[in-house]
């Protein structure tokens, strides 16, 4: 893992506090973080508890190879000891642990995983907004999606075309897109390819709203990186529950929402299942 120029993250990031276990991967981090802007500091596994007990406001970032799934479940009580005001970072070399995780910890990665990586990982998940994008050209639609999703606590960003819809999600980085078909300048499978390909946004997760519900027009969307479909017309209340799950499921991203009808293209799914396990 090359070292990198490392970047201040925004203001409002909370100290970071490593539990990391593998002393490769420890002694990278260390020099990775010595001399930098961050407030990092590297704890033991009995430490844990009072150094979180003192200050919540952080983010803990826990990783273990021998007692992982011990850590896992002192990561689950401190959720429901301190909740939000505690972010968890868990690291792990299992992939297929995202999905368990993803109910208890704020956020999950992969590692070994470069430093810039890492910092990526701890700003999506400490961010105290959440937000989304909605991208179609009905006014009404806005109206209707812009009020409910605000309700529901989530900041929530506009585009009224395709074309609008790709530029507006680089510059607000959400982590869900709710993204319509039939636009002008750019249609929705097209914003969805773009947005797959642009490196800063192919992870945020996409939900397309369609009156088109046939097998062949949803193949298209998951073709482009289509997460799923909502049908139009949108029932508010359905879509919160569904932006709600998507911030659940996603590795960290749930404090971001950006609407735009999208799904990963099928060729990176394929490459993102099959790197972890080395095909």
């Amino acid at each position: 893992m090359p070292e990198t120029l490392i970047k201040p993250l925004q203001k409002s990031s909370k100290k970071i506090v490593f539990n990391v276990e593998n002393r490769f991967f420890l002694k990278y981090l260390e020099n990775f973080f010595s001399g930098s802007e961050y407030d990092a500091s590297f704890i033991q596994r009995h430490q844990i508890a009072s150094f979180v007990s003192e200050n919540t406001d952080m983010t803990l970032i826990l990783q273990s190879e021998e007692d992982e799934y011990e850590l896992i479940e002192v990561a689950s009580r401190l959720k429901r000891v301190f909740g939000d005001k505690l972010s968890i970072l868990f690291l792990s070399l299992d992939y297929s642990l995202e999905g368990e995780l993803s109910r208890i910890v704020d956020g999950f990665a992969q590692f070994p995983l470069s430093g810039d990586e890492l910092l990526k990982k701890i700003e999506k998940i400490s961010r105290a907004e959440r937000r989304v994008l909605l991208i179609d050209d009905s006014k009404l639609i806005h109206k209707t999606v812009v009020q409910g999703l605000s309700d529901a606590g989530f900041q929530v960003f506009q585009a009224f075309d395709g074309q609008e819809g790709v530029e507006k999600a680089i510059e607000v980085k959400p982590d869900v897109i709710i993204c319509d078909t039939e636009m002008p300048r750019m249609n929705g499978y097209e914003a969805c390819s773009a947005i797959r390909r642009t490196a800063d946004v192919a992870d945020a997760h996409i939900i397309m709203s369609s009156t088109l519900s046939s097998a062949a027009d949803q193949k298209k969307g998951f073709q482009v990186g289509v997460d799923e479909y909502v049908t139009k017309p949108v029932v508010i209340e359905d879509l919160v529950k569904q932006v709600e799950r998507a911030f659940q499921n996603t590795a960290g991203g749930r404090e971001n929402v950006l609407v735009l009808e999208k799904k990963y293209p099928l060729r990176q799914r394929i490459n993102k299942i099959a790197e972890p396990a080395g095909l």
